[in-house]
This record gives structure tokens, sequence and C-alpha cells, in this order.
């Protein structure tokens, strides 16, 4: 009779030996497939300069002055708070010392708060479209935004997306959600697809939360 720890030592062993038998079946077609199961993250992080860094998330509206001026705020703190979970020991400046400082001190270059907040880098965010609605019925999310990094070591950009950040979603009645749901909703599909460029990730990730959401 076979003694309970070495039936469950000979038990562990098959779904490899089963997953070995499936790979000389099929052949290499099999191992990306086989690759991405293991490791869903299949989108590398467009840039990771950021792990194990300080790091100072400042954004600012260029145009939002009558729709949603606390957009831009709650917009960096959601990309600090991805990055804070995602990224790998990524230390984010607090948001409360950082509004603090910049309430208190005028500027004009991302990394003069940066070198104030002993920052290794500033993600810095201009946010140039915040909306929500479309028309008295419809809520439609429509963002646009500009990002670069700066490394304030060298006191250089680093790095900056090739286009702006557009964000659309489909329009929907206000009988789905009402109208602060639909906003926490959509400020947390723009931040997540510019924290994501920072960190590796699931493709299937943001058509998860929504199928229908544009990126440029």
């Amino acid at each position: 009779m076979i003694e309970p720890s070495r039936r469950l030592t000979k038990w562990n062993g098959m779904p490899l030996a089963f997953a070995a038998i499936l790979i000389l079946a099929a052949g290499c077609s099999l191992l990306p497939t086989i690759a991405y199961v293991i490791k869903p993250e299949d989108v590398p992080a467009e840039f990771d300069g950021l792990n194990g860094k300080r790091v100072a998330v400042i954004c600012r509206s260029t145009a939002l002055e009558y729709t949603d001026p606390a957009a831009a705020r709650d917009l960096g703190i959601r990309v600090g708070d991805l990055l804070s979970k995602r990224g790998k020991k990524i230390q984010i400046v607090d948001e409360r010392e950082l509004a603090d400082w910049i309430d208190n001190n005028g500027w004009n270059d991302y990394r003069e708060v940066g070198k104030a907040m002993k920052a290794d880098y500033v993600v810095g965010i201009d946010l140039e479209r915040f909306e929500t609605e479309q028309g008295a019925t419809l809520l439609q999310g429509n963002a646009e935004a500009r990002m670069a990094v700066y490394d304030i070591h060298k006191n250089a950009k680093v790095y900056e997306p090739r286009s702006r950040i557009r964000c659309k979603t489909p329009p929907e009645s206000r009988s789905e959600r009402n109208d602060e749901e639909f906003r926490r909703y959509f400020l947390a599909v723009v931040s997540e697809q510019i924290a994501q460029r920072f960190y590796d990730h699931d493709s299937r990730q943001t058509f998860a939360k929504d199928a229908n959401a544009l990126r440029d």
C-alpha cells in the first residue's frame, strides 16, 4: 500500500507530466499559450525606470476651469495608487505633502516640484480635456492628456509617449448609473491607461473593464 505522503507526491507531479505530454504532442505552437497562462502580463512596460524609485505624480489641468476642476488632482492620485500597487517597489510621494507644496509655491516646471519633494522621478501629466457628459440624457467619457517623465538627478526628460493620450467611451444613458458613479468609472479607465505604461500588464485587463473603451 502506498503511504499517504508518497501518494500525494506522486499525484502532485501529474500536472507537470501532463503539460509535458501536451507540449510534445502539440509542438512549439503551444509554448506561447502556456507562457501566457503562467505569466499573463504579456504587454511589457513602455518605461520601467520608475521601479525602486521615489516618484512624484503631478497632474495639472490646462482647460478644465469650467468643466471639472478637481479631475486633475483626482487623476494624479489614482495614477500614483496604481504605480504603488502594480509597479516594483515604487515609492509615491505623499499626495497631501505634494498638494501642500504646490498650493504654497509658484512653479512652472515639473522638475522644480520634483527637487522640492526630493523625488528621483516626476511623472508630469497635462490634462487637456476631461468630460463625462454628452447632452442632457447621455454620459460619455472623453479625455486627452500629455505626459512626460523627468529624471530629477539628470535634470532631463527621459520618457514621453509618441502621441497625446486619448480615451473615449461609448455614450450611455443616465438611467444606467448616476453622474458620480460614471465619473469614478471614467477616472479609473483614464488612470489605468496612463499608469500601465510603467509596468507589465495583461492585455485583457482594460478590455475586461470596458470592452468598448477606446485608446489611441
